[in-house]
């Protein structure tokens, strides 16, 4: 990533997020934000194996369709309520913290550090 960025690339990951608390609900919706306002890709991987469709309840009321083993991308916070991007191109998500915690088993935050000089106190900016 350093090669194509000139930034170093960190790799955050969640990880059994079905029952976690009001706590790491918090916590997880706090580092959404901060990756949502530094441009950070974020991946969510559904629960259960191939591509199993199942019908959830969104943050807007609607039925809609998980599919289990799948990646989706997140796209943005519209105040608590987690936007999921399909890369498949349908079937986008509108989700709650309480859905997001029990249909997804992880989620990856890539944070990309702009190159430090050794010889410098403050970061270098990349050109």
């Amino acid at each position: 990533m350093e090669m194509l960025t000139g930034k170093m690339a960190h790799k955050k990951n969640f990880e059994n997020l079905e029952g976690s608390t009001a706590n790491q609900a918090v916590y997880i919706l706090e580092q959404l934000k901060i990756a949502e306002e530094d441009n950070y890709p974020v991946t969510f991987s559904s629960n259960e194996k191939g591509e199993t469709p199942k019908s959830i309840v969104d943050a807007d009321g609607n039925v809609a369709t998980v599919f289990g083993g799948h990646a989706y991308s997140f796209e943005k916070l519209d105040g608590n309520i987690v936007c999921l991007y399909n890369p498949q191109g349908t079937g986008h998500l509108r989700l709650n913290t309480r859905v997001l915690l029990s249909e997804f088993s992880s989620a990856s935050v890539l944070a990309l550090e702009k190159k430090k000089d050794k010889n410098l106190k403050t970061e270098e900016p990349i050109i």
